[in-house]
């Protein structure tokens, strides 16, 4: 579901950092020579914090960056005033939790006159402001929000194929076990450990910890509840990429 090959920041090197005065630049550079070298069709796109576009400890150089060929697409932004400031920087996307607050944002700013073409309203985890995160029902959720980049992660299972998931276990403050056994911290699953078939059968990830309003409704989820049911499984459990 990704429109582009995302370089995270984390992947900043030390060495990067020391010889160029623009570490996110030159990174850029490094990451388009390898995706060049490797055949790849899109260009990387830098996807830094926020706080490092915007705020005391602002570093990115966002028209650096576009001058070199780069987009830029912070993340997790879910604060409609820091959205608006991020966008008057220039970016070219917003990676958030709540895309229902940024689609607001930027319907409201091309109403006012400014096109944002292109615009990529990427909804985190699919927006798990919203729903439970790396679900169906997040993934539904993000596309009736507007969302045009649906944001998620995989771990690799013991059968090889990718569960979407964010952490390297099924995480007890998210995931529960169907059977109403316990689980907690102390006997959590990780995904290399686990097929997909065992993950889908043992945990639903519908609990809500993430604000008033994440809903894990089913009744708001018709799309997901549809499909799930076609594969035979809950909407909660988890998904394969």
């Amino acid at each position: 579901m990704m429109k582009r090959t995302i370089a995270f920041m984390t992947l900043l090197s030390g060495f990067a950092m020391a010889q160029s005065s623009d570490p996110y630049l030159a990174l850029m550079k490094k990451a388009g020579e390898h995706a060049r070298a490797k055949g790849a069709k899109h260009t990387p796109v830098l996807s830094p914090v926020d706080s490092s576009v915007i705020g005391p400890n602002a570093k990115v150089r966002v028209d650096t960056l576009h001058a070199a060929g780069f987009q830029v697409v912070p993340w997790t932004t879910n604060d409609a005033a820091k959205m608006k400031a991020l966008i008057d920087l220039g970016v070219d996307g917003i990676i958030t939790d709540r895309p229902d607050i940024l689609h607001k944002v930027v319907e409201d700013l091309r109403a006012a006159g400014k096109p944002l073409k292109g615009f990529d309203i990427t909804a985190h985890r699919g927006g798990r402001g919203l729903r439970p995160e790396n679900t169906l029902p997040s993934f539904e959720n993000g596309m009736d929000q507007g969302a045009t980049t649906l944001k998620t992660d995989t771990g690799v299972t013991t059968v090889g194929v990718s569960l979407i998931w964010h952490d390297q276990f099924l995480n007890p403050e998210s995931c529960r076990r169907a059977d109403g056994a316990a689980y907690t911290m102390e006997n959590r699953v990780y995904i290399n450990t686990i097929s997909m078939a065992e993950a889908q059968k043992t945990f639903i990830c519908d609990k809500l910890h993430f604000g008033p309003d994440q809903k894990n409704d089913l009744a708001l989820s018709p799309v997901a509840v549809a499909f799930a049911k076609l594969e035979k499984r809950t909407p909660h459990s988890s998904s394969a990429l």
